[in-house]
């Protein structure tokens, strides 16, 4: 079942709100490639690709939290979750973590 983008309840998560700081980040980061171009000094250059990075940062932090808050949840309420959905859920919250350059530890670990 896909997932909706829109939770009415929490306006920082609204799709145009997500949108909105997509296209943000993009325009900035246009503002970095031009920066190159014009051989700005590499301070300044990194300093702007920081804080691209930070916004999207900030995005995929929104959508982690949605995606546990409510995907995930939804998921969870429906009852219908045998062993092979269950699986395919941790997969997926293990996925978000490797993105983020944090590594799970593997179920030998944990046993």
């Amino acid at each position: 079942m896909k997932q909706q983008l829109v939770t009415p309840d929490d306006s920082s998560m609204s799709k145009v709100n997500i949108v909105r700081r997509l296209h943000c980040a993009e325009g900035h980061l246009r503002g970095v490639v031009m920066m190159v171009e014009r051989d700005d000094d590499c301070v300044s250059v990194v300093q702007q690709i920081c804080a691209v990075q930070g916004a999207l940062r900030e995005i995929n932090r929104l959508l982690l939290r949605h995606y546990l808050e409510i995907c995930f949840k939804q998921r969870l309420q429906q009852g219908k979750m045998d062993d092979a959905a269950c699986e395919n859920c941790v997969a997926e919250i293990a996925s978000f973590y490797q993105l983020l350059g944090i590594s799970l530890p593997d179920r030998k670990e944990l046993v």
